[in-house]
């Protein structure tokens, strides 16, 4: 009896995580908080929904094309942040510091133009660059832009970042950081 006792509190403990993703994939499919081509954040990294199944969910993480099988519980537990509810548009923001020698209008400017000049960014929302904070031999400045795709955040900031580090070096500028 008690061999037969403990056999079946631990079978019970660890079946309750595999009964817990099943619920977890029965509400995900009946609730659809999580669908197929939805773009998400998971541990710190955007990933595409694949498959959604009873027991697990499949992602995509483009940093590094790997595919994430997920328990379905884990979608009940933490905030979950998606980009593609309502629409795909994602709002990005950047943050560079910049010698404080130059006029703070004239670098706010310059990273919309920049920013607008970029084939992946879209012109509406249009681009708006702000002063963020002041110091004594720096400033920081955030600048904010929309894109179409979640998925090219990484690829098209660091498009960005390059674009600005071109075109403060035409200038003759120190770069940012």
């Amino acid at each position: 009896l008690a061999v037969a006792g403990g056999l079946s509190v631990g079978l019970g403990v660890g079946i309750k995580e595999v009964v817990s993703s099943i619920i977890g994939g029965l509400w995900l499919l009946i609730e659809g908080s999580v669908r197929p081509g939805e773009v998400l954040m998971h541990n710190g990294e955007v990933c595409e929904v694949r498959r959604l199944g009873p027991r697990a969910t499949t992602l995509w993480r483009g940093s590094d094309n790997a595919e994430l099988v997920v328990p379905n519980q884990n979608f009940f537990t933490p905030a979950a942040t998606t980009y593609t509810r309502s629409d795909r548009m994602r709002r990005c923001r950047l943050r560079l510091t910049v010698a404080t020698q130059w006029a703070t209008e004239q670098i706010i400017e310059l990273l919309q133009q920049v920013a607008a000049a970029q084939p992946a960014i879209l012109a509406q929302p249009a681009p708006v660059a702000r002063l963020k904070e002041v110091g004594s031999d720096a400033y920081q400045y955030g600048l904010s832009f929309s894109i179409d795709d979640p998925l090219k955040a990484g690829a098209v900031t660091s498009s960005l970042r390059l674009a600005i580090c071109r075109r403060f070096q035409e200038l003759g500028m120190p770069l940012p950081s």
